[in-house]
């Protein structure tokens, strides 16, 4: 998993909280990016995961800065 279970959880609460029409979330791994190994791209589960966290708090305008592929 890229993150621990206490940064999901900070993660959701500031998702929640959240009162900003824009949200940046920065990963040192590609988000998007498929059939890569799991140094390189995030795994299912987490993007399934934070897909889910996104849609649940209804946020619209979040925006991921990403690392590149080698």
């Amino acid at each position: 998993s890229i993150l621990g279970e206490e940064q999901w959880i900070y993660l959701e609460n500031e998702l929640e909280s959240s009162k900003e029409t824009i949200i940046i979330i920065g990963l040192g791994i590609q988000f998007l990016a498929f059939n890569k190994g799991l140094n390189e791209a995030i795994n299912f589960s987490d993007r399934k995961r934070l897909f889910y966290l996104i849609s649940k708090h209804k946020k619209s305008g979040v925006m991921f800065i990403t690392g590149d592929i080698h």
